[in-house]
């Protein structure tokens, strides 16, 4: 005899696929002939752009571009020039099945970019690009079982609750920022660009009625030279954003949201009483996962005291968390100088990959700084340290990097540095509930409750109330009903009586 349980059901998205995959982009590029010869590389700032992704059968592809600004010291070793460059790349996912109706959402991140001089008009450039895919379907999950109004055997039937994380809304928005900016007195009086970056942050969101409002902001980075100098200068920006994104019927307690650069224009226009400005135009895509929580009201064992029986049970993963993590990071670290720097001039900085472990998280960032040498000439070292913080979660994923303050300051022989960043991550932790589906009465084998005692005594160690009762062919509530119970399991002697 089997006896089926009812299973309750809620409309969700569930994730079907995640994965890291990497490209490997390799350019040659040749230096203007207006522009002086390569003395020496300074730095390599890549930006990458989305340009498409799609899902067909059991392939999904991502499609891209990265867009590099190469910046070397001249061989007369008096200016730094800037030289562009660009190239597609691609990235291919295999699926586990063909999936319709699912949304596709990447996070793309440089995780090494390097460059060598071919000859002194010819550089080579290799960006290796990062990618993690994740693949979100519309579903049904399973949020409770209960049992059949009427068994012809009774059973004895255990219930749990718990709750879970379940996926609301996965969906996606394009949108433009343009913006005009001022330099500060450093930029002022700005000729040309030589490299410029864009990084996104969401700082919060709001329900407004079946949307919900995302507010954040894009970080630029500029580097420029000023009129008659010769010499960059870095500036920095902060633009707000705000999106309203529609959900549906959805009112979640949590989300994530990953914004993803898919273009950028930058340009120097003249004020109206002459000062620099710095025009620019993003194009992004705003990736949305929102997250509610679902309680759920499982059957998690069950037996018979009158046959042996045999259970059929499922396993359900929910994830544990609603909303993302932000890990605040920071180093503090002293450098060693070349003996023949007069003076710091400039210093970009580039985060690498971050590494999650052990309770911790490390993000690395790469150091291109220029200086000037006791001679008078400009001159350039590379240094790496890691900004370190604790991260409480077991396991995580990227979702932004949000540069902060960059502070520097000379002290004797060495280049003091203080970084910040901010990581916002994911977690991917699970907690995996038993739900049971059946249970199979095995009518050949009965229970002579005849022959087993009426009532027992037995010292409780660390046993449940459900397992004694299970063992001793009893039910919690008659042990309850005996024995006085306050609800402590305190290794007292317990009476169990023969549930007949």
């Amino acid at each position: 005899m089997e006896i089926m349980f009812n299973n309750s059901y809620a409309d969700a998205w569930t994730e079907c696929f995640c994965q890291v995959r990497r490209s490997q982009t390799d350019i040659d590029c040749v230096v203007p002939d207006t522009q002086d010869d390569i003395g020496r590389l300074l730095s390599v700032q890549p930006t990458i752009l989305l340009r498409e992704k799609s899902i067909n059968g059991r392939s999904a592809l991502v499609r891209g571009e990265v867009q590099i600004s190469l910046l070397y010291i001249n061989e007369l070793e008096n200016a730094v020039s800037a030289v562009n460059m660009e190239k597609s790349w691609s990235l291919e996912y295999e699926l586990p099945s063909e999936l319709s109706e699912a949304v596709p959402q990447v996070s793309l991140e440089p995780v090494r970019a390097e460059a060598r001089i071919l000859n002194p008009r010819k550089v080579s450039v290799t960006v290796e690009v990062a990618g993690r895919l994740h693949v979100y379907k519309p579903s049904r999950i399973i949020t409770g079982t209960r049992p059949p109004e009427e068994t012809e055997v009774r059973i004895h039937l255990k219930p749990g609750e718990g709750r879970a994380a379940v996926i609301g809304a996965a969906c996606e928005k394009s949108f433009i920022i343009s913006e005009t900016c001022p330099f500060s007195a450093a930029g002022s009086t700005a000729e040309s660009l030589l490299s410029h970056s864009a990084s996104f942050t969401v700082s919060e969101w709001q329900n407004v009625g079946s949307r919900v409002l995302v507010k954040g902001g894009v970080h630029l980075r500029v580097c420029c030279v000023p009129r008659g100098a010769g010499l960059p200068v870095a500036e920095e920006f902060d633009i707000p954003f705000s999106q309203l994104i529609d959900i549906g019927e959805e009112i979640p307690d949590g989300c994530s949201c990953h914004v993803v650069l898919t273009s950028a224009w930058f340009s120097l226009s003249d004020g109206l009483n002459g000062e620099k400005l710095l025009n620019t135009e993003i194009h992004a895509l705003l990736q949305f996962v929102s997250r509610r929580w679902e309680e759920l009201t499982l059957l998690t064992d069950a037996y018979c005291n009158s046959m042996e029986s045999e259970l059929d049970c499922c396993e359900l993963r929910y994830a544990c968390s609603a909303e993302p993590l932000e890990l605040r990071l920071c180093a503090d670290e002293p450098l060693s100088l070349p003996e023949d720097c007069a003076e710091t001039i400039l210093i970009l900085p580039q985060a690498g990959e971050p590494q999650f472990n052990e309770g911790s998280a490390a993000l690395p960032v790469s150091l291109d700084i220029l200086y000037r040498t006791d001679a008078g000439n400009l001159s350039c070292i590379h240094r790496r340290i890691e900004a370190k913080a604790e991260c409480s979660a077991d396991d995580c994923h990227l979702l932004s990097i949000m540069p902060g303050a960059l502070k520097a300051y000379r002290q004797g022989e060495d280049l003091h540095l203080h970084i910040e960043a901010s990581l916002l991550c994911e977690g991917t932790a699970e907690k995996t509930f038993t739900a049971v589906n059946a249970i199979r009465l095995l009518e050949d084998r009965p229970i002579d409750r005849r022959s087993l005692p009426s009532v027992v005594a037995v010292r409780a160690g660390e046993e449940t109330l459900w397992e004694l009762a299970k063992v001793w062919h009893s039910s919690p509530d008659l042990i309850k009903a005996w024995n006085d119970w306050s609800g402590e399991n305190d290794g007292r002697l317990l009476l169990i009586p023969r549930c007949d």
